[in-house]
């Protein structure tokens, strides 16, 4: 849980996942804090220095803070808040100025939007945006904000919004044509789905003896072992993956520096739609929080188009780390962590 807010980071939604500012982001906040433009509404862009110093408190203390990063390569979009302000809880978003029009915001207020609900489902949550801020208005509005009221501060007229559980609609399709999934940590609601996803695609693919298809069913202890992340479409639990951090019992080839990937699926009417990526990616995210410098995973070797999803993700075959289960050659592959 990121703290001073009830998030549970990282999460993610359409092509952003949103984690915990770290070591290594604070030159783009600096160029998000000192824009003109990203600031406009905001007071201005600040100096460089107070900038600086603001980013690296962000990155040192995350207090409420977070970062919104691409799915695709975990550059910086943006950054954001969720804490409380005026009493109820209350988010704010901010992105760079090359990275606006593309729907990139909305994929990451509905990221925001749903695990807070996850977690707090009786509460609601609001975003205040100065009146003329027309973009931010539409934003809002289009996910279904509803308008609370109007008072004054920074010498300007204020809009209060207020998002209450169930009001970002699942029918808004954004540029893609389909509503986008968002993928957070597994509550005790999700983990029944979670598991028989899992042991359907594995067994489909010819992947899982009756051992392991109990094994995959097993979602709950996965929760208590490990890190259970989910991919939720309109409400339903479309796609499933477990990240394992090193030395826990889940982890069969993470070394001391990696996480391990495993038990990834995706139902199949939402496949090629960027589900594994976002699962991946979120795992990714979760790994650089922990200080992680690379992450690991096994598959088989007929598991073909995972193996192109693991090579368009930068994965690459470590052919020395190879094993065996069973009956079954175990492919590993291994992609490097950076810090930015």
């Amino acid at each position: 849980m990121l703290e001073g807010s009830p998030l549970v980071l990282p999460l993610g939604a359409g092509r952003v996942v949103v984690r915990r500012p770290a070591v290594g982001d604070e030159d783009a906040l600096v160029r998000l804090f000192i824009s003109p433009e990203v600031r406009r509404y905001l007071g201005g862009g600040l100096e460089v220095g107070v900038a600086r110093k603001r980013a690296e408190r962000m990155t040192a203390v995350p207090s409420g803070d977070f970062v919104i990063v691409s799915a695709m390569d975990g550059a910086v979009l943006g950054s954001g808040d969720v804490r409380r302000k005026r009493g109820p809880w209350e988010f704010s978003y901010q992105l760079l100025p090359q990275f606006w029009g593309r729907g990139l915001a909305s994929d990451a207020v509905r990221a925001v939007v749903v695990a807070f609900h996850a977690v707090k489902p009786d509460d609601v949550l609001i975003a205040v945006t100065q009146d003329g801020n027309h973009r931010s208005r539409a934003l809002l509005e289009g996910l279904g904000a509803v308008p609370d009221g109007t008072f004054e501060e920074y010498g300007a007229a204020q809009r209060r919004y207020v998002l209450r559980r169930g009001d970002v609609s699942a029918a808004d399709a954004g540029r893609s044509g389909h509503p986008p999934v968002t993928v957070r940590l597994a509550t005790s609601s999700d983990v029944d789905a979670a598991g028989e996803l899992t042991e359907q695609v594995y067994r489909v693919g010819g992947w899982a003896g009756e051992a392991y298809a109990r094994e995959l069913r097993d979602a709950r202890t996965r929760m208590r072992q490990a890190l259970l992340y989910v991919a939720v479409l309109d409400r339903q639990v479309v796609g499933t993956v477990t990240l394992a951090l090193p030395g826990t019992r889940l982890a069969e080839i993470a070394r001391d520096h990696e996480s391990e990937v495993r038990m990834l699926a995706v139902a199949e009417h939402v496949r090629g739609r960027g589900v594994g990526t976002l699962l991946l990616a979120v795992c990714e995210a979760r790994s650089r929080e922990a200080g992680l410098t690379g992450v690991v995973l096994s598959t088989e070797t007929d598991m073909h188009a995972a193996h192109r999803l693991y090579h368009r993700r930068g994965y690459r075959r470590a052919y020395e780390r190879d094993w065996r289960v069973a009956d079954f050659d175990m492919l590993v592959y291994h992609r490097p962590i950076p810090s930015r």
